[in-house]
């Protein structure tokens, strides 16, 4: 096709196509996850004074257009905290990035586990014409005993979602957070012990259409710090950490029968240092895929023979194991009294994005303005005018942009 009579042929095949296009473009996006830890911790025969808290944090925000609503489980956050920021998992805490710079700490819940066990589902939302974000936290703890031998268990869990449309603006996005810890906190003799850690997740995005985008993250750490009362010295230990991050996860779960993804953009990194786990519990697995191929394919140690090669093409199945011992000993001076904190934590987020990508002034309407916008990136050869995203300048973008220009970038609901 000629550069020369493109501008003429995009206005007048704008002019000529009238309603008889898709007057319902698909510009609609939704993400969900949900995480569940099982776990068994025997602490050392002769642990004392030990203290059992659940953490709960929640956090959720919707925009489209003109409205917004935020949501999260405290109303006593730090002055500084950023309602609309997005989060990211720490252990021990989690912290939110904000829109304005510096992270601050998230303040949390937290709920005294007494030895009757404790369980509780809880949930967070917020909701405007157009987006929605819910983030809930579950918790089950089993009855424990006050004395010698020490063994808790029980499971607990994140889940949630969130979906952006634009059936009532030419922007929306929504962003859903929840992470949960069980926190163990005692002297010298709780930085020993043994814990069996299972995980459960599932992960989908679905929807799509030019403008519209997604990511997940999934995250599952098990930490220990150990301070010590004389020195002030501190001992961090991370014996497990898990993150699950995708741009387009597609349809992600790990469970009983192993892992498997369909999804053609996520990252899988599994970390148990050897330092204080038992002798051959210790290794490292790293995989990514790019664009539905393995491009990055690496695992050591006890995760060793798990992965895939490198070019190898989505669905990624992976015999992951459903659970994992950790048998533990942080070495601790046995001369000085010790403060150790155990924290066993993980949650997940979803946050999809949707935005008109004819609404090339982002002035909220559709006009000769934008007509004239996509003709001169046409012309160029620039990104924005590459509606399809093929790396090509050519018929199906002006196709693309005559029907979402005609819709008005409605979402699935007709608007």
């Amino acid at each position: 096709m000629s550069t020369s009579s493109a501008p003429r042929r995009a206005a007048a095949a704008i002019a000529l196509a009238g309603s008889s296009l898709n007057a319902n473009a698909q510009v609609f996006q939704q993400v969900d996850y949900s995480v569940t830890h099982n776990f068994t911790f025997t602490a050392a025969t002769s642990a004392t004074g030990l203290s059992v808290n659940i953490s709960d944090f929640r956090h959720a925000w919707a925009r489209s257009g003109v409205f917004e609503d935020a949501q999260y489980v405290s109303n006593t956050q730090l002055p500084n905290f950023d309602p609309y920021g997005t989060d990211t998992f720490g252990s021990p805490s989690s912290l939110n990035s904000g829109l304005l710079g510096t992270p601050v700490v998230c303040q949390s819940e937290v709920y005294p586990v007494p030895p009757a066990g404790l369980s509780a589902f809880v949930c967070t939302q917020a909701s405007v014409p157009g987006a929605l974000g819910t983030a809930c936290n579950e918790w089950d703890i089993n009855p424990f005993a006050v004395s010698p031998p020490f063994v808790y268990s029980g499971s607990f869990a994140s889940s949630g979602g969130a979906q952006a449309g634009l059936s009532h603006a030419r922007a929306a996005d929504a962003y859903a957070f929840s992470s949960t810890a069980l926190w163990i906190t005692g002297g010298r003799r709780l930085a020993n012990g043994s814990i069996q850690w299972g995980i459960n997740f599932y992960s989908s995005s679905v929807g799509g259409g030019a403008g519209a985008s997604a990511r997940s993250l999934v995250a599952d750490p098990v930490h220990l710090v150990a301070t010590n009362l004389n020195t002030g010295d501190v001992v961090d230990a991370v014996l497990l950490d898990i993150t699950f991050e995708g741009s387009d996860p597609g349809t992600t779960s790990w469970n009983p029968t192993g892992f498997l993804s369909t999804g053609t953009d996520w990252e899988l990194v599994i970390r148990i240092p050897p330092t204080h786990v038992a002798p051959g519990q210790g290794g490292d697995l790293k995989i990514r895929v790019e664009n539905g191929v393995v491009t990055e394919s690496d695992d050591t140690g006890s995760l060793d023979g798990i992965l895939p090669p490198i070019g190898f093409n989505a669905p990624i199945p992976l015999p992951l194991p459903p659970s994992f011992p950790l048998d533990f000993d942080l070495g601790l001076d046995p001369a000085h009294p010790w403060d150790v904190d155990m924290i066993l934590s993980g949650g997940g987020d979803a946050n999809p994005k949707t935005v008109c990508p004819v609404d090339y002034n982002g002035d909220g309407a559709l006009n000769i303005d934008d007509i004239d916008l996509f003709v001169g990136f046409f012309l160029e050869g620039a990104g924005p005018a590459d509606l399809n995203a093929d790396g090509a300048f050519n018929i199906d973008d002006i196709d693309l942009f005559i029907e979402l220009f005609l819709s008005g970038c409605t979402g699935p609901d007709g608007g």
